[in-house]
């Protein structure tokens, strides 16, 4: 897990990054830097005026992902290696079956995403088998905020998303879900999304 968000406008030029939900036993201030521990271990750090700290191109509110070129911006001004912790959510997957949902526009698909086999209930008009597709799995953030659960639709398991360039943010604006070349690594991280100038 690496969730890094920035709002100057209520946190206060305060980026905050979360590596754990755990609740920590232990919160260190050293100037600008307060950071929690369970044990050992960071679960938190929240870096104050870091429009000061960091390359300006970084800068926006919301989310910021985990691109290698901030993980080592973020490395530098903090001294802790954050790459360990990288884990974007966003997978590559193929689409095993995908039926309909009977009287509805849904579709009911089995997605490998290589580790394992997921159900996800989708909507997109061009879900279809063999489809190579990009998967927001359980617990993953969107820029958009919100989070992807595990659970059901129409009575129906969904562990999970099948991603359009809208919800992705590359694209304002997608008629169904990404359609990935067949050349795609089932199982490895989608980062194109994060592999912008900014991040």
């Amino acid at each position: 897990m690496l969730n890094i968000f920035y709002q100057n406008k209520t946190l206060d030029d305060t980026l905050i990054i979360n590596v754990s939900s755990a609740q920590p036993t232990d919160v260190r201030t050293n100037g600008d830097f307060t950071t929690g521990y369970v044990g050992d271990k960071i679960c938190f750090m929240n870096i104050k005026n870091i429009s000061k700290k960091i390359d300006s191109t970084f800068i926006a509110n919301g989310i910021w992902f985990p691109s290698e070129n901030l993980l080592n911006h973020l490395k530098s001004i903090t001294g802790y290696n954050w790459a360990p912790h990288f884990d974007n959510g966003f997978k590559v997957g193929k689409i095993l079956k995908c039926d309909e949902v009977p009287g509805t526009h849904l579709h009911k698909c089995i997605v490998d995403i290589k580790d394992k086999q997921l159900d996800i209930v989708c909507g997109a008009p061009n879900a279809r088998t063999g489809l190579i597709v990009v998967v927001a799995t359980n617990g993953t953030m969107l820029p958009s905020g919100k989070q992807i659960i595990t659970g059901q639709l129409l009575g129906n398991k969904s562990e999970g998303m099948l991603c359009s360039y809208r919800e992705l943010g590359i694209e304002k604006e997608s008629k169904g879900i990404i359609e990935l070349p067949e050349d795609y690594r089932i199982g490895s991280y989608f980062t194109e999304a994060y592999a912008n100038g900014k991040k």
